[in-house]
């Protein structure tokens, strides 16, 4: 029977972490793991984990990596753990499970469509209400409505409104086979990466022998704190990490051309654009609400983007390759939609 991996990185989590591991050990899938990756914690979070004395839980301290660094260990040590045919999920430390059969219902779908990807309905909770992307919420929830509605497993090619879906890892359910691909495509990168380490993996795979799934039942708790990292933005988590996630992505696609289909530079470029829009909003947003420094601007930002990245997006023969593209796409997916 196929395995479900819950990876958990933890950093001084003993406020939330016993909720976290609480809302797996209540699923009604008998074969879960998990797997606890303690990130150089000062507080109680080892002894709150030990406690369990669960052989389920598996508990693995590091000195402080950063998540950039913790990211890369603890999918590192769940592949080493699992089995291709076994299934992996993600929870951040003050994230929790709010259904009982959100493994098994997943597992369960993912099996029925010989899926390797599937992503998940999220419901966004916490004191402060506060949300990554302006509309990222509703945007996810746009593409987990059209996949489950396909009653079938599709790719990005078939179903281009895929990119639109939330980028994190813990909003997305993979088979072990397919992100052990994603591992090994994986680049280095700035180890004091704060924000986004995990977004390049999502991405990338979503154009790799992506066999893409939803399940729309919303069982996934985003809590979101005000003390969090992404709760305190600075000018480097825009110039630096979001910038730098975003290159890497370019990175992994054109390092590894053999890896995949044709299709995957256009929709590189898609990402980067929107991308580079929707960072702009955010930027544009959070120095009109004193989050960010008043002396900084989208304009600043823009031109470090610009600097750094490959922005072909802009010229307007990638713009009508591009369209060109989507529209042969959209025309492809209402064919296989009239055959259901």
């Amino acid at each position: 029977m196929s395995k479900g991996f819950v990876q958990i990185r933890a950093y001084n989590a003993e406020q939330h972490i016993g909720r976290a591991i609480d809302s797996v050990l209540m699923q009604d899938y008998p074969e879960v793991e998990i797997v606890v990756l303690d990130d150089g914690s000062t507080d109680k979070t080892k002894e709150i984990v030990q406690a369990y004395d669960n052989p389920n839980i598996h508990y693995l301290y590091q000195e402080n990596k950063g998540p950039a660094g913790a990211f890369r260990a603890i999918v590192a040590e769940t592949l080493a753990k699992a089995k291709d045919d076994d299934y992996i999920f993600s929870l951040d430390s003050d994230d929790f499970f709010t259904k009982k059969d959100a493994l098994s219902g997943t597992i369960n779908r993912m099996k029925n469509y010989d899926a390797n990807i599937c992503i998940i309905g999220m419901e966004f909770l916490g004191d402060k209400n506060f949300i990554l992307q302006p509309g990222a919420g509703a945007k996810h929830k746009e593409v987990v409505d059209k996949l489950s509605a396909k009653n079938r497993a599709v790719n990005i090619e078939s179903a281009p409104f895929i990119i639109n879906a939330d980028t994190t890892l813990w909003s997305k359910v993979y088979r072990k086979d397919i992100l052990q691909k994603y591992v090994d495509m994986l680049p280095d990168f700035a180890p004091d990466l704060k924000v986004c380490e995990d977004f390049p993996a999502t991405v990338t795979l979503l154009m790799k022998d992506a066999k893409v799934i939803a399940n729309p039942e919303i069982f996934y708790g985003f809590y979101k704190r005000s003390d969090s990292i992404t709760s305190k933005p600075t000018v480097a988590n825009f110039e630096r990490d979001r910038v730098q996630f975003t290159k890497i992505t370019q990175q992994i696609v054109r390092d590894n051309p053999d890896a995949f289909s044709s299709f995957a530079p256009i929709y590189i470029n898609k990402f980067v654009k929107a991308k580079y829009d929707i960072i702009s909003g955010i930027v544009d947003a959070k120095i009109k609400s004193g989050d960010l420094p008043s002396d900084y601007s989208v304009e600043q930002f823009q031109n470090t983007f610009k600097k750094e990245i490959d922005c072909r997006f802009f010229t307007d023969d990638a713009t009508q390759q591009n369209k060109k593209h989507i529209q042969n796409a959209n025309l492809k997916t209402l064919k296989e939609d009239k055959q259901y």
